[in-house]
């Protein structure tokens, strides 16, 4: 089963002389097909203010997988964003993968980030793993994040621990 949504946006902003205007335009198609849902969204945005464009392309692949207690979805964002002369470009992977057995509802989830912007890279590679229990009226949260930063030759890490009830 196909279903398709194209959508095209127009909006200007005027402040005292300037034009700010945003042409965006949005493609999306959604797939269902027995256990998988796939979702391909394109976006295209450009800005304009008192001469300056800002572009900004974004293509983002997303599915779904239903099976029993397992949900899992794979994320795929490219993100391209250009102002006066500077390219500023984000890749960013992401794989969810949520359980859901009695009370005990668990999501892993782990992103890896890419960003380039004049000659540097500067990534991000996240791993985030989170419990949620549920029993009677008590709910209780343990997340727990690594997160690791390299930006030119630099490496910055951060691991956090959180409980919440």
């Amino acid at each position: 089963n196909l279903r398709q949504i194209v959508e095209y946006r127009t909006n200007r902003e005027y402040s005292v002389g300037n034009l700010r205007q945003t042409v965006e335009y949005r493609r999306n198609r959604e797939y269902s097909v027995g256990n998988l849902r796939q979702t391909v969204e394109y976006r295209r945005n450009r800005e304009y203010s008192v001469g300056n464009l800002r572009q900004t392309v974004e293509y983002r692949t997303n599915r779904e997988y239903s099976v029993g207690n397992l949900r899992q979805t794979v994320e795929y964002r490219r993100n391209r964003e250009y102002s006066v002369g500077n390219l500023r470009q984000i890749v960013e992977y992401r794989t969810n993968r949520e359980y859901s057995v009695g009370n005990l509802r668990q999501t892993v989830e782990y992103r890896t980030n890419r960003e380039y912007s004049v000659g540097n890279l500067r990534q991000t590679v996240e791993y985030r793993r989170n419990r949620e229990y549920s029993v009677g009226n008590l709910r209780q949260i343990v997340e727990y994040r690594t997160n690791r930063e390299y930006s030119v030759g630099n490496l910055r890490q951060t691991v956090e621990y959180r409980t919440n009830r």
